[in-house]
């Protein structure tokens, strides 16, 4: 007789955020929390795992359902959501398969915390910065700096006026650098008003890292509906975005970067404090790197619906990737050399464990940046494409 069918939904959570959840991030479940909220699910403990042939998720706010023993949703609304996971298990040819369900619920919740504002034309950074218009802030600068100085908590937005620029300066060094246990938790910068998404603007030398995250202990922190300029007027392009330090649920929803030297790169620790986990990428979209666009050795990864596009070297290297979800993602034009289009599509592992959905696109090879604006006839087009849940594996060459 066949082991019963079960369908289990695991939500996991780095040990040194369980170590210190009570007494430093306020008892915070990664399905309790503020919106925007995204959840990692997790069902690859459902069982007999070698009869299972699919995995449903309905998350429950009316979007799309997900296949894949992995998937990852992000919750704008605040709410109270159940989703569910459906298993379904081989059946012989005529008979009615079997399923079974697992649910969870989800509470999104709406933001109560303090609410800055920042405003090119009518801030001023000696502001307090709580009210629009004439009492906010003016610059990136002064907003980002707030992380290391350990000014935002949970259920915090700081909020960029639509349709305006905002100075970020980089002067050859670190635009914002993060220490360790300083950055809390719980926080968003986004965008208020109507009109296009707020843009940060490098300036100064550049050259440096707009974002320099070194230290441990950050967790739950978003940013949504910005565009970032990485490169300044007169300058040098930065990084836009460096962790070493790790965190738990660094969420970049619908933010464009453009003009960097490398994008987001969490080089991140396997173990210890030091380790990322939960690190999404959704609606994001990536345009012109001097190197990579994306790196990360971080468990729980998720890059849906994403455009990266157009770099002199790597598009996208993740070297360790301990569970994770890519899917309906576009990456294009890599340097014009095999080994940068393969770093696309190969994510490896240290783990035997490791897991993955897979659906996504790769084209194009493209000369560097700067030899392509002196001809647009040198591309050559390579398609890759994948539907099938499993491993990513390495294209015929």
């Amino acid at each position: 007789m066949s082991d019963p069918l079960v369908a289990t939904i695991t939500l996991s959570e780095p040990l040194w955020f369980s170590e210190r959840k009570l007494a430093v991030y306020g008892n915070t479940e990664q399905n309790n929390f503020y919106a925007p909220l995204p959840v990692f699910f997790e069902g690859f403990n459902s069982t007999p795992r070698a009869e299972i042939v699919s995995y449903d998720w309905d998350f429950g706010d009316g979007s799309d359902h997900f296949s894949g023993f992995n998937a990852m949703h992000v919750y704008e609304t605040p709410g109270t959501y159940t989703a569910t996971l459906t298993v379904t298990r081989q059946a012989a040819v005529g008979a009615t398969p079997e399923t079974a369900t697992d649910t969870i619920e989800v509470v999104v919740r709406a933001r109560d915390g303090v609410t800055y504002y920042v405003d090119s034309a009518l801030g001023d950074d000696s502001n307090a910065g709580t009210s629009k218009g004439a009492g906010a802030w003016k610059t990136a600068t002064k907003a980002f700096a707030g992380i290391a100085a350990s000014k935002y908590g949970p259920g915090d937005q700081i909020l960029f006026e639509r349709g305006q620029t905002f100075d970020f300066e980089n002067n050859g060094g670190n635009s914002v650098s993060v220490g360790h246990w300083v950055a809390r938790y719980g926080y968003k910068f986004g965008a208020t008003g109507t009109g296009d998404a707020p843009i940060i603007k490098a300036t100064g030398t550049g050259g440096g890292s707009l974002f320099y995250w070194i230290g441990v202990g950050a967790a739950f922190i978003t940013f949504e509906d910005l565009e970032f300029d990485c490169t300044p007027t007169a300058g040098s392009p930065t990084i836009f975005f460096y962790n070493l330090g790790g965190g738990f649920n660094f969420l970049f929803h619908r933010v464009y970067a453009h003009d960097f030297a490398q994008g987001w790169l969490y080089s991140c620790s396997l173990t210890g404090s030091g380790v990322m986990s939960g690190l999404y990428l959704v609606d994001c979209d990536a345009y012109n790197s001097v190197v990579t666009q994306v790196y990360c050795v971080a468990s729980r990864v998720a890059i849906t619906g994403s455009n990266f596009d157009l770099s002199n070297n790597h598009i996208a290297y993740c070297t360790n990737v301990m569970s994770g979800v890519f899917d309906n993602n576009t990456f294009s034009r890599p340097s014009m050399a095999l080994r940068t289009l393969a770093t696309i599509v190969i994510f490896s592992a240290s783990s035997a464990t490791r897991r993955r959905t897979v659906t996504r696109s790769a084209t194009g090879f493209d000369k560097p940046p700067a030899m392509a604006k002196a001809s647009s006839k040198c591309r050559s087009r390579l398609a890759v494409t994948s539907n099938a849940p499993g491993l990513l594996t390495k294209p015929s060459t």
